[in-house]
C-alpha cells in the first residue's frame, strides 16, 4: 500500500475464504489500534480452522489492519501519530491515516455485506465485554443490533452515528456493522480470544454463512446508550490514579470514581461520575497524563430479549 523511506513495502496481511456455496460476504478486522491483540489472534485462529466447504459465502479477514500502529505496539500510527478510527472514510491525498482508511473502505468495506470491527482497550484500559452498534432508525442499524446480539455479550452499547468511525461509515453505506470491545491492558487473555471466536462464528450463523446452533448466547441483554463519548471522563491533570470503584459497579452522578495524586500523595483532581450508570471501563495503569481517558460510565436504558432467528 506504500513504502518506507528505506524502500521496504508497507503491507496488509489479508485472508480470504471463499465458501463452498453462495452466500453473503463478511469482512472482519482487528488491530485498528496497535496495542489491541485479542481480535487479531481470534481472526488468525478462525481463518486457519474454518473449512471452506462449510461456509456459505465469503469471509475476508484482516488481523492487523493498521500496520503503522502495529510497528510500535501503540494506539496511534508511527507515520502521522493519528488514531486511525478517527479518519474514516479517508482521502485520496492526505496523511498516511487518510490513505489507509480510504484503502480499507475501497478494498474491503465496499465488497462486504456485513462488517465486524474487533477492538479491545489497549495498553492502559479495561472494559466489561460489550458490543457497540448504531441505533439510528434505518435497516442497516436495525440489523446491526441483531449482529450485536449474536456476538454473545450480555452488554450491548448503542449510540448515534459518530463521524469518522468505520462502524458508522459502514452503516451509512447500508452495511450492518458492529464493534466488539473485548479485553484490554495490552494483553491477549485466552478467555477474551474465545469470546471473539464464538462471536464471529455466531454472527456467521445469524447471517446464514454457517449452519448449526449458536454458542453460549445470554438469555437477555442489557442495553447501554451513549452520546458522542460524553460518558468518558478525561483527566484534566496528570498524576497517579487511585481508583475508588471497580468494573461493573453501579455509580451515581457526581460520585468520586478515582483521585489523581502527585508523588507526595496530594490530591490534584477528583474524577467524578458524569451520570448515573455502570462502570463499563476504567484506566488500570496508574500513570496518567492530562487528557487521558480514566473511566467510562454507561447509562442503562433497557433490556432486549434473546436472539431469535
Amino acid at each position: 500500500m506504500a513504502h518506507r523511506p528505506d524502500g521496504s513495502p508497507i503491507r496488509l496481511g489479508v485472508h480470504v475464504i471463499r465458501g463452498g456455496s453462495t452466500g453473503p460476504t463478511l469482512y472482519v478486522h482487528g488491530g485498528i489500534h496497535g496495542d489491541e491483540y485479542e481480535g487479531p489472534e481470534a481472526i488468525l485462529r478462525l481463518m486457519s480452522t474454518l473449512d471452506p466447504a462449510d461456509i456459505h459465502g465469503t469471509l475476508i479477514g484482516v488481523p492487523f489492519v493498521n500496520p503503522a500502529a502495529l510497528e510500535t505496539g501503540t494506539r496511534k500510527g508511527i507515520y502521522d501519530q493519528g488514531d486511525l478510527n478517527r479518519f474514516f472514510p479517508g482521502k485520496e491525498i492526505g496523511y498516511f491515516s487518510d490513505l489507509l482508511c480510504k484503502l480499507i473502505i475501497d478494498e474491503f468495506v465496499t465488497r462486504a455485506d456485513y462488517l465486524i470491527d474487533i477492538h479491545s482497550n489497549g495498553e492502559n484500559l479495561l472494559h466489561l465485554p460489550h458490543v457497540l452498534y448504531v441505533d439510528d432508525e434505518n435497516d442497516a442499524a436495525a440489523m446491526s443490533l441483531e449482529l450485536a446480539k449474536a456476538y454473545g455479550t450480555s452488554l450491548l452499547h448503542g449510540g448515534p452515528a459518530w463521524p469518522n468511525v468505520i462502524r458508522m461509515e459502514a452503516v451509512r453505506r447500508g452495511i450492518p456493522a458492529i464493534t466488539p470491545e473485548i479485553g484490554g491492558e495490552g494483553r491477549m487473555r485466552e478467555g477474551d480470544v474465545q469470546i471473539n471466536l464464538r462471536g464471529v462464528r455466531n454472527v456467521m450463523r445469524r447471517i446464514g454463512m454457517l449452519d448449526g446452533d449458536y454458542e453460549q448466547l445470554p438469555d437477555s441483554y442489557t442495553l447501554i446508550r451513549s452520546h458522542h463519548q460524553g460518558e468518558y471522563r478525561n483527566a484534566r491533570t496528570g498524576g497517579l490514579l487511585r481508583s475508588e470503584v471497580k468494573l461493573g459497579d453501579a455509580v451515581s452522578e457526581g460520585q468520586v470514581l478515582g483521585r489523581l495524586v502527585d508523588p507526595l500523595g496530594d490530591v490534584l483532581e477528583e474524577v467524578l461520575a458524569p451520570q448515573d450508570g455502570v462502570v463499563m471501563g476504567m484506566r488500570t495503569k496508574p500513570h496518567t497524563l492530562p487528557g487521558d481517558w480514566t473511566y467510562f460510565v454507561g447509562r442503562i436504558v433497557g433490556t432486549a430479549d434473546k436472539l431469535n432467528g
